[in-house]
Parts: structure tokens; C-alpha cells; sequence
């Protein structure tokens, strides 16, 4: 489903803030974008989203905003800086240089030179989490209002579909008399009425249509179908692996497998007008649940 969220969480050194981006997908895809400082907890961030987030495009930004430097307290980095003299130091012993450290190496490492006082890295670490977690429970919030719109639409087409198929079912038995009148009116300029009524070819044939077009099965199997899809709507949202979403499709395509043998059986025009009212609403109900978890 398409829906936003942010989360954000002060510590001493400045804010961090997460925003995520969701937009419609069949399958996850995490798409994360984090700053080096904070690289490392790209695999942490995955995981949490994975077990949250069932589908979608999900993108997630991360950002540090700093606060202004005379409110940070900084300490020098003193173990990188004697772990480099002592690399420096073999080197110089190597190459004959002086083992005095230049400035010039130093400053290959100047993102790295100072750490802070005040914020460890378990700290920056928590900070991340609360954000991403703000950040989802926005987004969730999000997706549940759009979810609420998307089940009434859902409800509506179920109600549009169950109205189509009591029309067929009141239809159906009518075509086999009108397979028989049609078929006793072509034959009519050629055996007499009395004769026709009683040919047993005549009512063989009729016979045999009233089996080639009996319907019956598939539109009970249609209206369990469509029961069982009512009943999946009114149910609450289950996590056991997102599989909610899933159940829908496979519901619906047994209904499609159902309508498609009602359209092959039915050798009646305004029945298949129907069949086909009722594809083009199924159509509409698989699109819009490929967005559901």
C-alpha cells in the first residue's frame, strides 16, 4: 500500500531522524539509505523491516543531524592515534623515512579522529531503532486508514458479484426450454407437431444440452467462494507471515476458475453478458489485492 511514515529521537549530539516510503509491489523490496556514520546498521534495519513489512517498495532513509559544535563534547580518538604512530613507525623502519607521523596521514583518518563524550556507539545504535520503529508505527497507522477504504471497495464488488450470480442462477434453467423451442421450431416445417413432441432423437438431444449447459455446481462452488472471501474481509489482521494478502489471491482465482466455466458452459447471450461483468469486477479486486498483506 502506499503510505509514509517518520520517526525521530534526540540525543545530546543532534536528532536522528527515519523516513519511510512505501509504494505498491506484489513482492518486499527494501531499498535503504543510510550515511556512512551509520552503514553499519543497514543489516539491523533490514531484518526489523522484513519481519514488519509484508510487500511494497519500502524505502527507508536514515539521516544525523548534528547539533551546533559548542554543544558537543569531543575526546580525541588516542587508541586510533597510537595504533597509525605504530603502523607509521614500521613503515618509516621500512623505507628509511622519518618516524615522525606527518600531518598529511593524519588527516586520511579525520572523520575518525574525535569521538564523542557523550554518545557511545551502543547510544546511536538505540536512537536508530526508536526512530525505525516511529517510523513504522506511522506507517502502519497509514496503511490500516488506506485498508479501511480498500475493504469497503472489496465489500462492494462481493455485493456487485453476488447480485450478478442470482441472476444467472435464475436464468440458467431457462435455457434448456429455450434450446427446446428453438429446436422444435427449426424441425417444425418438417415432422408434424405430435411427432416432434414425442421423437425420442428430439428428446435425447434436449437432454444431452440440459447436461452441457447445467451450471449448477459451478455457481455453488462461486457462492462458497465468494462466502469465503466475505469471511477472509471480516477477519482481523493476522502477522504469521503476511500471508493475509496471499489467501485473497488464491480465493480469487478459484473464483476466476469458477466464472471462466460458467462462461464456456453457458450458451446464452445474456449469461455471458454476466460472465463478463463479473470478470472485469474480479479483475478490479486482483489489482487492489496485491497491495494487501
Amino acid at each position: 500500500m502506499t503510505a509514509c511514515g517518520r520517526g525521530e529521537v534526540s540525543g545530546h549530539e543532534g536528532r536522528m531522524i527515519c523516513e519511510l516510503q512505501s509504494l505498491n509491489r506484489r513482492y518486499l523490496d527494501l531499498q535503504i539509505n543510510l550515511p556512512k556514520k551509520l552503514s553499519m546498521h543497514e543489516v539491523e534495519l533490514r531484518r526489523y523491516l522484513t519481519q514488519i513489512v509484508g510487500r511494497g517498495q519500502i524505502t527507508c532513509t536514515l539521516s544525523w543531524q548534528a547539533h551546533d559544535m559548542d554543544q558537543i563534547s569531543l575526546e580525541p580518538n588516542t587508541v586510533l592515534v597510537q595504533h597509525l604512530q605504530d603502523a607509521w613507525c614500521k613503515l618509516a623502519a621500512l623505507t628509511q623515512h622519518s618516524t615522525q607521523m606527518p600531518v598529511e596521514f593524519l588527516m586520511h583518518y579525520q572523520d575518525r579522529m574525535f569521538v564523542s563524550k557523550e554518545t557511545s556507539q551502543e547510544q546511536i545504535a538505540a536512537y536508530v531503532m526508536q526512530a525505525c520503529q516511529e517510523a513504522c508505527s506511522k506507517l502502519q497507522a497509514m496503511k490500516q486508514q488506506e485498508g479501511t477504504v480498500l475493504a469497503q471497495n472489496l465489500a462492494s464488488y462481493l455485493e456487485q458479484l453476488k447480485q450478478i450470480l442470482q441472476q444467472i442462477e435464475q436464468r440458467a434453467p431457462d435455457m434448456t426450454q429455450i434450446y427446446r423451442n428453438k429446436l422444435l421450431e427449426r424441425l417444425q416445417p418438417i415432422l408434424s407437431s405430435t411427432v416432434l413432441e414425442q421423437d425420442e432423437r428430439v428428446l435425447k438431444e434436449v437432454a444431452l444440452f440440459a447436461e452441457k449447459v447445467d451450471v449448477s455446481e459451478e455457481i455453488v462452488r462461486a457462492k462458497s467462494h465468494l462466502d469465503h472471501f466475505m469471511q477472509w474481509l471480516c477477519t482481523p489482521f493476522s502477522e504469521e507471515k503476511h500471508a493475509k494478502g496471499k489467501t485473497a489471491e488464491f480465493i480469487l482465482q478459484e473464483l476466476q476458475r469458477e466464472v471462466n466455466t460458467l462462461g464456456s458452459k453457458a450458451n446464452d447471450l445474456s449469461i455471458s453478458k454476466k460472465v463478463i461483468e463479473m470478470k472485469s469486477l474480479l479483475e478490479k479486486m486482483r489489482e487492489q489485492i496485491q497491495n494487501v498483506e
